[in-house]
């Protein structure tokens, strides 16, 4: 499967052995009664949401919409 994306993840538990990490939000899908989920053993460091753009861009109103929900 070449989506990496967490529901790939989820999607590849289901159809075999393997195990996979996913956020929790995403374990509520209707494929979690056929998934055993558990917290990890060991502590995770949390991670950055980062946006970037060019200076064009700034003005722009449906790209000051798109950004807005992250800021």
């Amino acid at each position: 499967m070449a989506d990496s994306s967490f529901p790939a993840v989820i999607a590849v538990a289901v159809a075999s052995d393997p195990i996979g990490s996913a956020p929790k939000s995403y374990c509520k899908s209707a494929a979690i009664g056929q998934i055993k989920t558990f917290d990890l053993p060991v502590a995770m460091s949390g991670f950055s949401i980062v946006q970037a753009w060019h200076p064009r861009m700034d003005a722009d109103p449906i790209h000051r919409w798109l950004r807005a929900p992250i800021f």
